[in-house]
């Protein structure tokens, strides 16, 4: 999760990101969790992001999160936000809703497995999230 109000490079790569950062009025960490592009992460740095990222888990080849929402209305308008995010990154996540519930699935699909943009991403919607508390 990001918390007080700070944010490492890799969280706000890409212009979405940055954005994202601005407008939540994050300070930017210069200090990248991973200098990785495109490539499959390895398990290790897969793990070490998810020590960050703590509402997430690995599941095979994708990280995933799980949120429950008061309404069924408040767990859409949280989806019309993710898909904004997403639409801003070019990388979509796999949304499913029951309800109240929302799980949240990042994988790159292109490569076969987890990416520094799954990483990226899954950081994004937590600061969605966030905005939600």
């Amino acid at each position: 999760m990001l918390r007080a109000g700070f944010v490492s490079a890799a969280q706000v790569d890409g212009v979405c990101g940055r954005v994202l950062a601005r407008r939540l009025g994050l300070a930017l960490d210069v200090t990248a969790w991973y200098p990785y592009g495109m490539d499959i992460l390895t398990d290790d740095v897969i793990d070490a992001a998810l020590q960050r990222l703590e509402d997430w888990q690995r599941d095979g080849d994708a990280i995933v999160r799980q949120l429950r929402f008061p309404s069924f209305r408040a767990a859409i308008d949280f989806i019309v936000r993710v898909a904004d995010v997403a639409d801003a990154a070019d990388h979509h996540p796999e949304l499913t809703n029951v309800y109240w519930n929302v799980a949240v699935r990042l994988t790159t699909h292109d490569v076969g497995g987890v990416t520094a943009r799954d990483l990226d991403l899954a950081a994004a919607i937590d600061a969605v999230v966030e905005t939600d508390d």
